[in-house]
Parts: structure tokens; sequence; C-alpha cells
């Protein structure tokens, strides 16, 4: 299978190592009558996957693997950015694919998640 994802590791003596990962998609590419619909799907991926069955499961294995992480939308790229110790970059590449890849959508946390973003959005 092709993919346009790209990795670029780059040699380095540090003890850290940032990893983040860009996927096209953001308001620049929604039409009028779905804006928004990047950021909410930005919500859902990261609620609850196939290994992690809530945000607090997923945010607790974050912690263990990383010292500081974002998920965000922009313009035009939803991001996941992460710092990690240079020994858990594998296990936290490991982590973001299952995040990316493997999202559960179920009806219930969709509702709950677009009147989350329907709230950030008003503040705004």
């Amino acid at each position: 299978m092709k993919s346009c994802l790209r990795l670029k590791l780059r040699p380095s003596d540090q003890l850290s190592a940032g990893i983040s990962v860009a996927i096209l998609a953001g308001s620049r590419f929604e039409p009028k009558e779905k804006q928004g619909i990047s950021h909410l799907l930005e919500h859902l991926i990261t609620e609850e996957n196939t290994r992690y069955a809530t945000r607090l499961e997923l945010a607790r294995a974050l912690d263990k693997l990383t010292t500081d992480f974002s998920f965000q939308t922009h313009r035009e790229l939803m991001t996941f950015s992460f710092e990690t110790r240079r020994s858990s970059v594998i296990p936290c590449l490991d982590l973001v694919a299952n995040i990316i890849l493997k999202p559960r959508f179920r009806r219930d946390v969709l509702h709950r998640e677009l009147r989350r973003v329907e709230e950030e959005d008003r503040l705004d």
C-alpha cells in the first residue's frame, strides 16, 4: 500500500526526542456547510481506539511514554506532537500509529465530542 506518510530521523546526542505527525486536514479544506469537521475528527481520534478504551487510559499511556504531548487542528494541518525520552521513541511511534490508524467512533462519543467542539468554537 502506498502511503503519503514520511518519517525523517536525525541522529542526536540528546536524551530526548520530538515527534510530530501532521495530517493534511483543516478548515481550509472543509466545505462551508461542514466547517469544524477536522476539529471534531481530532477529538474523535484522540478519544478512544482499539488499544485504549477511554481518553483517561490514553492519557495514562501518554504520561508514561512522553514528557509533553499535544493534539491540535490548524487551518491546514491536524498535528499530534510529543516529546519523549530517546529510549521511548519506538513505543511512542507505535502509540501514535494506533491513535491515528485505529480509532473507534461510537455514537455516544460522537455526540459528546460534537458538543465539546461547538463549545470550544464559541469560546474562540
